[in-house]
């Protein structure tokens, strides 16, 4: 199935954790197809809500694993973008 069909009629959408890890960590098996979301998701195709939840476990983990530049980067993601629409 292709992106478009599986948004096709969505306004709004929850996000989980792994699209968010996928982004971030730039991981090769999913890049394209995050960078494709998070790009309509920016545009506002579709609406895109995250939870309280999602935020701690993604910094949690990168404070743990002492990967600061991925936690300032992770910040920075979530600064540069309206994270107040949450869940």
């Amino acid at each position: 199935m292709k992106l478009d069909d599986m948004l096709a009629g969505v306004g709004r959408r929850g996000l989980d954790t792994p699209p968010l890890i996928y982004f971030i960590d730039r991981n090769p098996a999913y890049l394209n197809l995050v960078c494709e979301v998070f790009r309509r998701i920016t545009a506002g195709l579709p609406t895109a809500h995250s939870s309280v939840i999602l935020l701690t476990e993604v910094l949690t983990n990168r404070i743990a694993s002492g990967r600061m530049r991925l936690h300032a980067a992770t910040s920075a993601f979530c600064s540069a973008n309206d994270t107040s629409r949450s869940m």
